[in-house]
């Protein structure tokens, strides 16, 4: 009997067409923009950080269909900006190699911690465990840091 080995399907899975919406309610509603229902859920106790069979969240599943949005109304109630998918991906740097610049972004400021502002010109610091390459616990090159995903990626194309 052969078994399914779904973690080789799951490197061969670029999120194509409309069909992906997640295994859960507060993940349809989210990628639909439905911001009532997806309170209405939240209220009954759903969790946003759950996980479906692609390991992806809320969050996962609004960067892959950019819902800039939706993601802010998620994240202010309460997910996780940090978990990883079953390929190892932050939504930040599932963003970097879904090519979703604005959603890249978009993270990257929320993300951010502001030092001062003086009219246009800001002071940031932007955490980097998700971005640099270098691993800071083992000190190991990290495959799936932002910058090698962007330097050394698949083009999706």
């Amino acid at each position: 009997m052969k078994t399914f080995d779904f973690k080789e399907k799951l490197i061969n899975f670029c999120f194509p067409g409309y069909v992906y919406w997640g295994e859960y309610p507060l993940s349809f509603a989210a990628c639909l923009c439905q911001e009532e229902c997806y309170r209405l859920v939240l209220a009954k106790h759903a969790d946003p950080d759950y996980q479906d069979i692609n390991g992806n969240t809320v969050l996962h599943m609004l960067v892959i269909h950019e819902k800039l949005s939706t993601f802010d109304m998620a994240y202010e109630t309460g997910s996780n900006l940090y978990l990883k998918n079953a390929l190892n991906l932050t939504p930040l740097t599932l963003a970097a190699k879904l090519a979703r610049v604005e959603m890249f972004f978009h993270i990257m400021n929320i993300d951010r911690e502001i030092y001062w502002q003086l009219g246009s010109i800001t002071c940031a610091a932007y955490p980097l465990d998700q971005i640099d390459t270098i691993d800071r616990n083992t000190g190991n090159i990290n495959k799936d840091s932002v910058l090698n995903l962007v330097t050394f990626g698949v083009s999706i194309k």
